[in-house]
């Protein structure tokens, strides 16, 4: 008698043969093996965009908190010396179940993951160990809405906050070793509702503070001080700032006679634009 193979059905006359238990086992596992592939595989995505996230929400607290000490003098006590005001310096506290970043004496600090030791930001792979296990976090502090301190629940998960449509151009007038000019040009292609400008001066040898202007419409409040090496010029736009205005601050230093190389010298922006708050930086 012949073996039959599996279960067979009838119709119409003929036998169908059925998948047997064996098969049917052979056949999960693979599904299973698959599936996690996927899984593994979405898993490294995940671990990337939070690292990022991370490593873009750190930079911008750092940009706010040099923004805070160039206008008050000294470092923030908390998150509230940045958030609060009339026009703050942080639109919102990050938050993240992968990481978390506080204050320390106006130092950055990062945990990633959350149970970690913190330290420093700037630290080599600060953010390379934020936990990817759980949910895909669903906040970031470069978008938020301007009426509130909580987060939004759309995700950025960029390397870097988004642009916002704001072009930052810089140059200098460093010809002459007596006197110069550090100069930013803004070309922006949507409305800017506030923006503050810090630029770094390196009080090189004979270098000191001269003078700062801006083309901003509007009310704008400006600031010079020197701390230890440092000429610190702000320029705080409390807005708004229509479309492709194509505005410009400018910083004049005065010198004895030694030439400044401006290699050294450094600027920052945080505009908001709706609800998009975005962070620029870079040298002349």
């Amino acid at each position: 008698m012949a073996r039959r193979r599996g279960t067979n059905f009838t119709t119409k006359g003929r036998e169908i043969a059925g998948f047997t238990l064996i098969e049917l086992l052979i056949v999960i596992v693979v599904l299973g093996v698959l599936a996690a592939i996927v899984i593994f595989s979405l898993g490294g995505v995940t671990a990337q965009a939070a690292s990022a996230a991370c490593n873009a929400n750190a930079k911008t607290v750092a940009i706010a908190v040099t923004a805070y000490e160039a206008e008050n003098g000294g470092a923030p006590a908390s998150f509230s010396d940045l958030t609060q005001g009339s026009n703050p310096y942080l639109q919102a506290v990050p938050s993240s179940p992968y990481y978390s970043i506080s204050l320390n004496d106006g130092s950055v600090m990062v945990a990633a993951p959350t149970t970690a030791t913190p330290v420093n930001y700037s630290s080599a792979n600060a953010c390379a160990g934020a936990d990817v296990g759980g949910s895909t976090p669903t906040s970031s502090t470069t978008t938020t809405p301007t009426s509130t301190t909580t987060t939004s629940t759309t995700t950025t998960t960029t390397t870097a906050p988004p642009s916002n449509g704001v072009v930052v151009t810089a140059s200098d007038d460093n010809s002459s070793p007596y006197s110069g000019t550090d100069t930013l040009t803004f070309s922006n292609t949507s409305s800017v509702t506030s923006m503050t400008v810090t630029i770094r001066i390196v009080a090189t040898t004979g270098v000191s503070y001269a003078n700062l202007w801006n083309d901003f419409p509007g009310d704008v409040t400006e600031s010079g001080a020197t701390s230890g090496a440092v000429i610190t010029y702000t320029y705080s736009l409390s807005g708004p700032l229509p479309a492709n205005s194509n505005v410009y601050v400018a910083a004049q230093w005065t010198g004895s006679g030694t030439p400044h190389p401006v290699s050294g010298d450094s600027y920052s922006v945080i505009s908001t634009s709706g609800a998009v708050t975005s962070t620029l930086s870079g040298n002349f």
